[in-house]
């Protein structure tokens, strides 16, 4: 996904997320409750008249749970993914259609997980209505006074990118493996659980101080550099660039930083700069940043900013060639200080005391 996110809050779907799917027979529940293909279960028994027929129905949706439930396996990596998070510090919860019974009945075929390792459970038995509705999500958002895009959801039907979706929430649609259509509205799609570690922690708020060695690696290392004046690239621990100017007549250099915005910041950190560079007579070839963002940001909307401004300066043949990122709570949103360095020929340098009403710009 593009767009930068920050996540809090990981909301786990039970059946065919957690746990190995295929353990509980759906076609057979639905022959044996009368439901329609078409139809979802829950919602069928709803709709039958008399409550006897209803309490039949939940009681063969039971004990069929029940059964696949005492059958169920850990899926693959589930056990250390979930650990793994919450080390992040990040809060996990379970979203599931089914009865809490069931849940605990299937997580005793866990080896290292138990139901009291999730911050918080919602099952069929709480009093919200059910995936694909966005209730329960909506009340994990209070429950931990978390804003709804702050969370991510992960399952791996339909009904809970749906009910992520609703809710204003991330979503992240499991295939485990399988060749199946992925629901549009899933911001991510993953094969198996171990490739959601690196989405969750692309979406943790930092901590104050500089941008952790290993992300600001990472994210240089996504950067194309092509221009060969350049003698120094960006790198961890590189503090400067250098350029090779020999061929150059005269330097216009500039500084602007850039507070009044916090989205397309950084297209306007190389607008604004490029333009003073412009009206100078001189052509933009080198920009420099300094990076300052809120505690709480995440390494997505630092990588965001950065990838950004590396896609405007190639728009423009500038080069990305250093800067400083930092994370620090003497700002309240992110903040760019740009210094860009153009060229121009020493008889082409416009002097702006000379400019005069109808002058071409």
């Amino acid at each position: 996904m593009d767009r930068p996110y920050r996540i809090k809050l990981v909301l786990f779907d039970f059946d065919g997320t957690l746990t190995v799917p295929g353990a509980i027979n759906f076609r057979r529940i639905r022959q044996r409750i009368g439901c329609p293909e078409d139809k979802a279960i829950l919602e069928f028994i709803q709709t039958l008249s008399g409550a006897q027929q209803r309490q039949k129905a939940i009681d063969e949706v039971c004990d069929h749970e029940m059964a696949a439930a005492r059958k169920a396996k850990p899926n693959q990596g589930a056990e250390a993914v979930l650990a793994e998070i919450k080390a992040l510090g990040v809060k996990v919860g379970l979203i599931s259609r089914n009865t809490r019974a069931a849940i605990e009945s299937a997580l005793a075929n866990f080896e290292h997980t138990v139901i009291d390792d999730f911050d918080l459970v919602i099952s069929r038995d709480d009093i919200i209505v059910p995936k694909p509705e966005p209730d329960g999500i909506l009340y994990a958002s209070e429950y931990f006074s978390v804003a709804p895009h702050e969370i991510l959801v992960v399952g791996d039907f339909v009904f809970d990118v749906e009910a992520g979706s609703r809710a204003g929430a991330l979503t992240a649609f499991i295939t485990n493996g399988d060749e199946i259509d992925v629901p549009e509205e899933s911001a991510f799609t993953i094969h198996q659980l171990t490739e959601l570690l690196p989405i969750v922690q692309m979406g943790v708020p930092l901590q104050g101080g500089k941008l952790p060695q290993h992300l600001l690696d990472m994210f240089l290392g996504q950067l194309q550099w092509a221009d060969a004046s350049v003698l120094n690239w960006p790198g961890v621990g590189e503090d400067t660039a250098a350029v090779d100017v020999k061929n150059e007549d005269v330097l216009v250099i500039t500084s602007d930083p850039i507070t009044f915005a916090s989205e397309s910041i950084g297209e306007y950190a190389v607008l604004v700069n490029a333009n003073d560079i412009a009206t100078s007579g001189g052509v933009p070839r080198w920009l420099l940043t300094s990076l300052l963002f809120p505690v709480n940001s995440s390494a997505s909307e630092i990588r965001s900013v950065m990838m950004e401004l590396a896609s405007v300066c190639n728009r423009y043949d500038i080069t990305l060639c250093g800067g400083h990122t930092e994370i620090t709570d003497a700002v309240i949103r992110p903040v760019i200080t740009g210094m860009m360095v153009g060229t121009v020929a020493r008889d082409r340098l416009l002097d702006k005391k000379q400019m005069r009403p109808g002058d071409h710009v």
